[in-house]
């Protein structure tokens, strides 16, 4: 992982982590949405791959 991480820069690691922040929210009934597509789109932002237009916020 610390191999990946040094490949994504840091604008890519921000939005990892709004990803995972919301995805939290969400489970916990604090925001709308669905866990699911944010857990998705943290999962593809950490592995490098581009996120479907319809995932990018």
């Amino acid at each position: 992982m610390q191999a990946q991480a040094q490949r994504l820069n840091p604008q890519h690691l921000k939005a990892a982590q709004s990803s995972a922040i919301r995805a939290d929210q969400c489970v916990k009934g604090m925001a709308k949405g669905d866990p699911w597509q944010y857990i998705t789109s943290l999962a593809l932002r950490l592995a490098g791959h581009p996120l479907p237009r319809s995932m990018e916020r």
